[in-house]
């Protein structure tokens, strides 16, 4: 049976500063047939070395080898393959050898992306190009994600740094950059940030009329706060007014008081709640009971020409206590003020 050997060496991409060649091997057979006899065909691409066991079949012409190899500095540089099949037959050790030249690459850039800052509905963040060759980058993109396989695009910033805006609070996004122009594409690994949280309220406690009230809450943004308390059937007791820090107290004004002891009827608690609204759109509450204990200033006493409210005072059991003044209206009666 005759025997011979042909290779082909092929360049398929860039990788970076890298290139990956095919390289392959065919046999083809005439004369009798020798399909039983197992052939090991060995391969050096440029320094690297594989083998591949292969029988021979009948009459025709086969792959002894097929395999992708990585050439690194191949930029413009022509690469050689060679090949060595010993048959154990008539025909020997087979040798040949194959060459590519490798185009001139313009190099692939090097693109990270980093989270700057975060806010309530705000992203800020940059990018870093690092190109080895010096060569000019072309596009700039960081490009925002509502999914970490970076599918469903939100919004993307042309250049290499900026701030995201208009985002959901407390909600995780998906970061990555690339560089980009009619030659190469380099991308970034994809980074998340999630925005921060709406200040939230974490203590308001009941209180008895006429206390003051102290709120504290958290604010991770550090947005614009603004603070109110009402009673559950939507009577505003304190209008909204701006807060800082992590603490407001509410020291009720004689009016606040008296819309307040308003909604008692005959009850002696009230239900109210905290209202905190960060940055003049998301709230959080916390709901408090107002309880009547006789604090409350509950008549005027006109002294050097100004009225001044008073408190009014009963004997229990032999014990001084604040009380309120009732009266009958229609023949029910009701606390007054």
């Amino acid at each position: 049976m005759a025997v011979s050997a042909t290779s082909s060496l092929t360049y398929i991409r860039q990788e970076g500063t890298s290139a990956v060649v095919k390289y392959e091997v065919f046999a083809t057979t005439s004369g009798q047939s020798h399909n039983d006899n197992n052939i090991t065909t060995t391969v050096n691409v440029d320094g690297q070395t594989a083998t591949n066991v292969h029988k021979l079949p009948y009459s025709t012409t086969t792959t002894c080898f097929s395999g992708e190899f990585t050439v690194g500095n191949a930029s413009g540089r022509t690469i050689t393959a060679s090949y060595s099949i010993p048959t154990g037959i008539s025909a020997g050790t087979m040798t040949g050898s194959a060459s590519t030249t490798i185009p001139s690459f313009i190099r692939v850039p090097t693109v990270t992306v980093s989270v700057t800052s975060r806010g309530l509905t705000t992203i800020g963040a940059s990018m870093k190009v690092t190109d080895d060759g010096g060569h000019a980058i072309g596009d700039y993109y960081i490009e925002l994600f509502q999914d970490a396989g970076h599918t469903t695009l939100v919004s993307r910033i042309a250049g290499t740094s900026g701030t995201f805006t208009g985002l959901s609070p407390n909600t995780t996004y998906y970061l990555m950059s690339n560089a980009s122009n009619s030659y190469y594409r380099g991308y970034s690994s994809v980074v998340s940030a999630t925005t921060q949280s709406k200040a939230t309220i974490t203590s308001a406690s009941n209180i008895y009329h006429g206390d003051t009230l102290t709120v504290t809450y958290s604010n991770p943004s550090g947005e614009s706060l603004k603070i109110g308390f009402n009673t559950t059937g939507g009577t505003v007791i304190c209008a909204e007014r701006t807060c800082t820090g992590s603490s407001y107290t509410f020291t009720f004004t004689d009016a606040e008081l008296d819309r307040l002891y308003k909604q008692y009827g005959n009850s002696s608690s009230v239900n109210a709640y905290v209202i905190l609204r960060t940055a003049n759109t998301y709230y959080d509450t916390n709901s408090v009971t107002v309880t009547l204990k006789g604090n409350q200033k509950t008549m005027r006493n006109k002294v050097s020409g100004a009225w001044n409210r008073g408190k009014v005072w009963t004997k229990v059991s032999g014990t001084w206590r604040q009380g309120v003044i009732w009266t009958n209206v229609s023949g029910t009666w009701r606390r007054g003020i």
